[in-house]
């Protein structure tokens, strides 16, 4: 999608682009915005402005700050934004917005982003929201923020080597809300296996809204929130196919599958849509995504080793669980979502506690559409496309 304006409030305040003849007149209420026009062809770089900023005797009374257009396409952001990276001065800052540019300006996938965003979560404690919009991110490693509530990346695709994993693995204790843009295979490969300790809520405690927007995997991820067990019955394994994956703190997989099979139990090798019941332990891989893909019963070590009869010695792993048991909104729009999406948040017992379910801009059917209509929570199926599903990807 296009974006074809700026930014007009901001962590609850108007913006006003900074006049540096001007100078802060009222940091304490105004939120201001650095960027240069769509039409000046002669400016290099936001950086002199940033310097005047900064040197201004009010800087240290700004708490957010929007940054626009930056420079030539051959201005790098963080020579661009070198003066405000390592400023002191600015440590007060609550609330950061890189990329408020519109279609004239740039088109927002040739928006670089800082590489320095180390720097800024080093630097800035105080921070609260940070919302990226660009070409990509591109993380090193995880992110660690004690105040950190709000992070937005509204870019055009997300990598896994490069951003699933680390941020799966970040330190983010008083997060919120997270809004990742996904995009497609041509500017991602981000999968639903980078980003299962986020669907599993093995990370980010109190996260309360999760938008996975504009993403080509829709169908995918919304089966990826398909909590590990199967209910409060007592599991029968007898004449049903069992695969088992993952790391076993309390039992070697060999002794398990002699067990089961001495059950009635079949033992399978490879998941399939014959197969009835997977029993991950730690670190389960793409077995996991392919059982929940099919439907396919998921049980943890807990629940194998009641089925066996065996009490407990060590730690036991918790496969599998869902981010959905403290999601308060579950932001799903902008991408593709279809009938087959559609089937598995219906069938998920725990969408049901979500105060709202956003799923906009989608490919669903009517009956797709009364499902997931019928699941019982607040839920907006706007904007229903047809024809070839394809994300609605940011330009």
């Amino acid at each position: 999608m296009s974006f074809n304006e700026h930014l007009s409030e901001f962590n609850g305040k108007p913006v006003q682009n900074y006049d540096p003849a001007k100078g802060l007149e009222d940091p304490a209420n105004i939120c201001y915005r650095v960027g240069l026009p769509w039409d000046d062809d002669t400016t290099k770089s936001i950086a002199p402005t940033l310097k005047k900023l900064v040197a201004d005797p009010r800087a240290g009374e700004i708490r957010e700050l929007v940054i626009g257009r930056m420079g030539d396409y051959g201005i790098g952001a963080d020579d661009a934004l070198k003066p405000i990276l390592n400023s002191r001065k600015l440590n007060k800052i609550e609330a950061l917005m890189f990329g408020d540019v519109v279609r004239e300006e740039l088109e927002v996938t040739f928006f670089s982003l800082p590489r320095g965003l180390y720097t800024l979560f080093n630097n800035y404690k105080n921070l609260r929201i940070l919302h990226l919009r660009g070409e990509r991110v591109i993380l090193y490693q995880g992110i660690k923020h004690e105040k950190l509530e709000k992070l937005i990346f509204e870019v055009g695709g997300l990598h896994t080597d490069y951003f699933g994993t680390y941020l799966s693995s970040s330190d983010l204790p008083e997060l919120k809300h997270l809004e990742l843009w996904l995009g497609d295979k041509y500017r991602g490969d981000i999968t639903t296996h980078a980003l299962r300790p986020i669907l599993e809520g093995k990370v980010f405690p109190k996260l309360e809204y999760l938008g996975l927007r504009n993403a080509a995997i829709v169908d995918e991820l919304a089966q990826g929130l398909i909590a590990a067990g199967g209910g409060d019955d007592a599991l029968d394994v007898k004449g049903k196919t069992c695969v088992l994956t993952g790391k076993l703190n309390n039992i070697k997989r060999a002794d398990a599958q002699k067990q089961l099979t001495a059950l009635g139990a079949k033992i399978g090798k490879s998941v399939s849509k014959n197969t009835h019941i997977l029993f991950a332990g730690e670190k389960a891989g793409s077995k996991m995504d392919k059982a929940k893909g099919l439907g396919v019963a998921v049980y943890t070590e807990a629940e194998l080793l009641e089925v066996l009869g065996i009490t407990a010695t060590k730690a036991v792993s918790d496969a599998s669980g869902s981010i959905l048991d403290r999601l308060k909104v579950l932001d799903l729009s902008l991408g593709t979502l279809t009938d087959k999406g559609a089937k598995a948040l219906a069938e998920n017992p725990l969408v049901k506690n979500l105060e709202r379910l956003d799923l906009h801009h989608h490919y669903m059917s009517n009956a797709g559409i009364k499902l997931v209509e019928g699941i019982g929570v607040p839920v907006d199926v706007s904007q229903k496309l047809t024809g070839e599903a394809y994300p609605w990807l940011i330009e």
